[in-house]
């Protein structure tokens, strides 16, 4: 009914808007094409404006150098005037890091900021470029360098003696900041981005944003083509950010770098978003206008049954204590009030279930044991020496008696645990200790099957609380489990924390369990059918014991398996104190 009653509702929906839509999509899809006109003539524009200015930044500061270079004092190499010369222009340059000079063979002489005595830049790319060629080097962005306390751009000039030969270098370090502050100056309008990127496509600088993308470097086409050379206009996702923009880009003169400015999705889209959205807004009203009572009358009719469904999906699950609360006077009240009746049935009978199994295990618990006594007494020869012919046979009652009284016990804790009988202790427990006694009291039953059982305690385990006891209790049914189900290998044991809780692996090389029988995993009595599994005994209540003590203590558990043959893992995550 719920789906048939949208189905309708999307139908006539339809018919009423597609005449409106076919009127208006041609005059919307004009004024888009004009609009987009206009941008993409403003982004190349801005692209143009903002390499230009780059590059006539750059130049500037080159030509600070090259009124340096020429100075008395570096050509003398005065040293202490250079200090005085170096500190005064770092407080007037704001965008300027440091300024040092190099030798010919690229041992600094001097650094406005304190270096290493005798540190050279001779392996650095500015000095090998200058060197190499003799003339001014703009590098590419470097994240840490012993001149620069802070990712920078190094701009190196050559220093010639008086016969032309190559002396050295003066390099001054840039801050990305300071190029993005120039584009403050270009005004642009509003939802542009200028980003420039260096010779191997790392994130130089931008007018946005730029210390969450500072120094990441983008092997994008768009990117790539215009660093060699090639210039356009697109309309793409940006290499940086992922959101669209119409992208323009452009190299910065003959640096070898790349400059990409684009218009943001809301400059592209702006005003023809409008023009569309008063069209929707118009075609959504008439909607909601013709459909505003059918929606009524479904809410009336669908939303009791739709309680219905959810309240009947968790008794399903097991929460039998779920009610269908409708108040319609119908027959939809009727099927609720059925449903409600079924629940109670149901309830009362697992409790009926639950009280006769705690009360049966009770009753089975003192003569189980007067019998264990009696078997004991037998096999230490208390009552008379026994023929050997004897000793297989009551060997054999002694297991079959340790293992009924083993059931019985895991009945009565499970009828506990699930009535909430149990209270359990409040303590600070240390896991390393708790973890050690429960492999060391079941490492005997792993020898006997010739496996392994080893601990791993990572360091600094989290303290935890709750109850010692019940703790290594169902450790120990869990390792227990994966004895059992184990012939070959044997069963490592982790404990590590995670993210401030404790978290314990039990893994086994044992029979592994399929992906089917792991949803029913944690179900009392639940055995698995696989013939290969089905041979070894169990009780079916381990599992289920130790999953009501974990989230009794505000933990969970789970388990893990390739499939089978091939293992299984249980992970038991608790909470630290």
């Amino acid at each position: 009914m719920k789906r048939s009653i949208r189905a309708r509702f999307i139908q006539y929906a339809f018919v009423i808007i597609l005449p409106l839509l076919v009127a208006g999509t041609s005059l919307l899809y004009q004024y888009y094409h004009d609009k987009q006109s206009d941008i993409r003539l403003s982004v190349l524009a801005q692209a143009r404006s903002a390499s230009q200015m780059t590059t006539l930044w750059l130049s500037e500061q080159t030509n600070s150098l090259e009124t340096m270079a020429v100075t008395r004092a570096v050509r003398t190499r005065d040293l202490p005037v250079l200090k005085t010369y170096f500190t005064r222009l770092l407080s007037s340059k704001k965008e300027w890091q440091n300024i040092f000079l190099a030798d010919e063979r690229g041992r600094v002489l001097i650094s406005y900021a304190p270096f290493p005595r005798g540190a050279l830049v001779a392996d650095r790319d500015y000095f090998i470029q200058v060197k190499r060629t003799n003339r001014p080097y703009v590098s590419d962005f470097i994240v840490s360098e012993r001149f620069a306390r802070a990712p920078a751009v190094i701009i190196a000039y050559p220093l010639n003696d008086d016969k032309g030969v190559f002396a050295g270098i003066m390099a001054l370090s840039l801050t990305p900041k300071g190029l993005s502050d120039m584009f403050s100056r270009l005004e642009l309008p509003s939802g542009y981005i200028i980003s420039i990127f260096d010779r191997k496509g790392t994130l130089v600088s931008r007018n946005l944003d730029m210390e969450k993308y500072l120094g990441r470097r983008y092997t994008d086409k768009v990117i790539q083509d215009i660093l060699t050379g090639k210039t356009g206009i697109t309309l793409a996702k940006s290499p940086i950010d992922g959101y669209p923009y119409l992208l323009a880009g452009t190299p910065v003169g003959d640096t070898g770098w790349a400059l990409i400015t684009g218009a943001s999705e809301r400059v592209i889209y702006g005003k023809f978003r409008q023009a569309v959205w008063a069209f929707v807004i118009f075609v959504v009203t008439m909607i909601l206008l013709s459909h505003v009572l059918a929606l009524l009358l479904a809410q009336r009719f669908t939303q009791p049954i739709i309680n219905i469904e959810k309240t009947a999906a968790r008794i399903g699950n097991n929460q039998l204590g779920s009610r269908v609360h409708v108040d319609s006077g119908d027959e939809v009240e009727d099927l609720a009030n059925e449903i409600n009746r079924m629940a109670e049935e149901l309830q009362a009978t697992a409790r009926s279930r639950a009280d006769f199994l705690a009360r049966v295990s009770h009753e089975l618990r003192s003569p189980l044991t007067v019998v264990r006594i009696f078997l004991d007494l037998i096999a230490a020869g208390k009552l008379g020496e026994i023929p050997e012919r004897m000793r297989k046979g009551l060997d054999s009652a002694l297991r079959q008696s340790q293992r009924l009284h083993q059931v019985i016990e895991d009945l009565i804790s499970l009828s506990d645990l699930e009535a909430r009988r149990v209270e359990f202790k409040r303590e600070r427990i240390e896991p390393a200790e708790m973890l050690n006694d429960a492999v060391r009291d079941m490492l005997p039953a792993a020898e006997t099957k010739k496996l392994y059982l080893k601990l791993d305690i990572s360091d600094s385990l989290p303290v935890i609380n709750g109850d010692p006891d019940w703790l290594k209790d169902i450790l120990k049914k869990v390792i227990d489990n994966a004895i059992k189900f184990t012939d070959e290998g044997g069963i490592m044991v982790n404990a590590l924390p995670d993210q401030g809780n404790l978290r314990i692996e039990i893994s086994d090389t044992g029979v592994g369990i399929s992906a089917e029988n792991l949803k029913h995993i944690f179900e009392r009595f639940y055995q698995v059918e696989d013939v290969n599994v089905r041979r070894i005994q169990g009780s079916g209540m381990g599992l289920p014991i130790a999953s009501l003590v974990v989230k009794m203590h505000g933990g969970s558990i789970w388990v893990e398996s390739p499939g089978i043959g091939q293992g299984s893992k249980v992970t038991i995550l608790l909470p630290a104190s």
